[in-house]
């Protein structure tokens, strides 16, 4: 038999309670298992930085190509000529920029700063009173054209000593941020709202539709500069947004109310009115026939005291809560939208009256005298030699343009007497402007430049009544027109007029007429 020591006892014992056993993981034991697996986990990479906005990343060269038509001779265009603005990107494949620079435009390229691309566009939506175009794409194709853009966010509307920053790149294309101070506001040249901003340092390449920037968000659109002030003129926000909120199908425009006014500053004028001398508000002078102030019941001598609740001085300047002293008409354009209405405070033979003027287009649209779209081909009728066209603002610019700043005797009081014509129901003024040499027109050339009445005794409203008119068989064979020049009547042989218009289509003009598909609409 073995024999066993007590210390070999002892030395057994402790080897068997130091062997390990096995246990289940405890509640702890799994927590620091989970830790561990997160530690060893591979890290999600971090979210790259979102670009910000800059002159490089959201600025875009508008490159356009024009050729208007020539008003005097309207079937013949003007030589093509260039020019570009800049461009602000906004996001979702929209560019915004001047409208200036679109005008009869035949084609618009989207250029980038380093010239590394160019694309074509087209017009979404344009406003010319406003100034503001709205680009997009020609080509769904070219969307990849976006990827290195950055919208520029809008920001608020300018208020008068704000600090600003003009963005702007070089031709090398290299960026250009100039800092300004809006220093006070205006009536555009279309009557609407503006900020004048003083620029520290001269813009060497300044451009229309430059963004004005605050907080890296667009806060107005340069429209114009003047180096030697270095004042630049901007559009702010408000009008812009108004711009963008408007449907670009069926774009409504900007209202226009039909007044003509004078001030109250002489006191001898206040007196005879029976007006506080010390008192504010403007004379109205003239409604529009057909006007939104017409539709509102406002009437030649009454006083416009008040506009949208804001209060008229004697210089017809209101003081808008963000802009300063700004004339009356420039506040009633620059706030609300077509469709609306818009209060006006009046006084009318000591009492004072409260109107609701409704916001629309109608003393443009109805005019006697309508101011064309941008790239509208003239209408025109060339008939024997004899060329009639519908007078519109345009026109008659060009007229002036081509006299040396004179216009012809028959035409200087056109606008003073455009109540009388559109009382007579005309639409539009119908002109003889020029006279072609053939046969049927020998002798005629001093007829030139005349207001036409009549067609064989029946009145002329527009030109869509005096196609009709000339195309009029009479017994005799002989249409006469009516005329507003010595010797008032112009006769012309309907069988001499056969073989002329012959002899001109086969000469420079294949096309004697051009009219639009609808008739004008009268002002009622």
């Amino acid at each position: 038999m073995y024999k066993f020591s007590l210390l070999s006892l002892v030395t057994v014992s402790f080897l068997v309670a130091c062997k390990p056993t096995p246990r289940t993981a405890g509640r702890g034991d799994a927590q620091k298992q989970e830790a561990a697996a997160a530690v060893e986990e591979p890290k999600a990479p971090a979210e790259a930085p979102k670009p910000m906005p800059s002159p490089l990343d959201s600025l875009l060269s508008v490159s356009v190509t024009q050729q208007s038509y020539n008003q005097v001779m309207p079937w013949n265009k003007s030589d093509a000529s260039t020019s570009s603005s800049c461009g602000v990107y906004l996001g979702d494949g929209k560019v915004l920029t001047v409208a200036g620079s679109l005008k009869d435009a035949t084609l618009i390229e989207l250029v980038l700063p380093d010239t590394s691309r160019s694309v074509t566009a087209k017009v979404e939506k344009v406003d010319y009173d406003a100034n503001l175009a709205l680009l997009t794409l020609m080509n769904e194709s070219d969307k990849d054209f976006w990827d290195s853009r950055v919208a520029l966010p809008l920001g608020k509307p300018l208020s008068l000593n704000e600090p600003v920053d003009v963005w702007s790149y070089t031709r090398s294309g290299l960026a250009l941020v100039n800092s300004g101070r809006a220093e006070s506001a205006a009536a555009s040249g279309a009557g609407l709202p503006q900020v004048n901003i003083k620029m520290a340092q001269n813009l060497s390449d300044a451009k229309g539709g430059m963004p004005v920037v605050v907080d890296r968000r667009l806060a107005g659109i340069a429209t114009g500069y003047t180096a030697g002030s270095q004042l630049l003129t901007a559009l702010d926000e408000e009008v812009i947004s108004r711009f963008l909120a408007q449907p670009a199908k069926g774009y409504p425009g900007i209202a226009v109310h039909g007044i003509q006014s004078v001030n109250l500053i002489d006191p001898v004028f206040r007196r005879y009115l029976k007006l506080d001398e010390k008192g504010g508000g403007v004379y109205v002078s003239k409604v529009q026939k057909g006007s939104a102030a017409e539709q509102a019941g406002i009437k030649e001598g009454d006083v416009i005291e008040s506009v949208d609740g804001l209060a008229v001085d004697a210089r017809g300047l209101v003081n808008h809560p963000r802009l300063g002293p700004l004339s009356w008409s420039a506040v009633f354009r620059g706030r609300g939208n077509v469709g609306e209405s818009m209060k006006m405070g009046l006084r009318r033979d000591g009492h004072p009256v409260a109107v609701d003027v409704p916001l629309n287009r109608d003393a443009i649209d109805k005019d006697l005298l309508p101011d064309e779209e941008s790239g509208t081909a003239p209408e025109y009728i060339i008939h024997g030699g004899l060329v009639f066209q519908e007078c519109t603002r345009p026109y008659l610019s060009a007229l002036q343009r081509a006299g040396g700043n004179m216009m012809p005797i028959p035409f200087l009081k056109i606008d003073q007497e455009k109540e009388r014509y559109m009382k007579e129901g005309r639409r539009r003024l119908v002109v003889l402007s020029l006279v072609i040499p053939t046969p049927a027109t020998l002798g005629y050339d001093r007829y030139r430049f005349c207001v036409v009445d009549a067609i064989n005794g029946k009145p002329v409203k527009d030109l869509h009544d005096a196609a009709k008119l000339l195309d009029e068989k009479t017994p005799d064979g002989i249409t006469t027109l009516s005329i507003n020049k010595a010797p008032y009547k112009v006769y012309i042989s309907q069988e001499a007029v056969k073989s002329a218009n012959a002899a001109v289509k086969r000469g420079a003009i294949p096309v004697l007429r051009r009219l639009n598909e609808e008739a004008p609409v009268a002002a009622k």
